[in-house]
């Protein structure tokens, strides 16, 4: 005895398979399209890349393959998550949480991405500012002469200051 997700399925398939037949005649072939790489619309980006266009550009290649692949995980979680709810089997929920965990982990990813280039970005301008600290205080003594100084230096170490 089948579920009716097999049932549903079953009919669905043999629906699709006797129209293709149908639309079909004996002499003709199937042909299949040719599979060509995907190719994902680049995605704007507001980070400034000083001056290395490779760098830039890899980003960029980058940025747009990972929107592209969590859109689409995405939308093949929704379908499994359809499948395992009609389906209501253990290995259907399971694909959907691995499909929606992949798309978590590509989300981390980009944000790992966008880190390492803030990171080289902070590393640049740090080389130009110079490290370290300069403190210089500056005291008035006005006319006073330097053992009067020393005499005033020399209380000052009596004091907790």
């Amino acid at each position: 005895m089948s579920n009716k997700f097999e049932r549903q399925l079953q009919q669905l398939l043999a629906s699709d398979v006797e129209k293709e037949i149908d639309g079909l005649e004996e002499s003709e072939e199937v042909i299949y399209p040719e599979l060509s790489p995907v190719v994902y619309e680049q995605k704007e980006s507001y980070l400034e890349l000083t001056g290395n266009k490779d760098l830039e550009e890899d980003y960029k290649f980058a940025r747009s393959n990972y929107y592209g692949l969590i859109g689409r995980t995405n939308s093949a979680a929704e379908l499994a998550l359809k499948i395992a709810a009609m389906s209501e089997h253990p290995r259907a929920m399971e694909v959907a949480a691995n499909l929606m965990k992949t798309s978590a982990e590509i989300t981390k990813d980009l944000l790992a991405l966008q880190k390492t280039i803030q990171d080289q970005n902070q590393d640049k301008s740090k080389e130009k500012i110079p490290s370290g600290t300069y403190v210089q205080n500056n005291h008035y003594y006005g006319e006073k002469s330097l053992k009067e100084i020393e005499e005033e230096l020399d209380g000052l170490e009596d004091q907790n200051i």
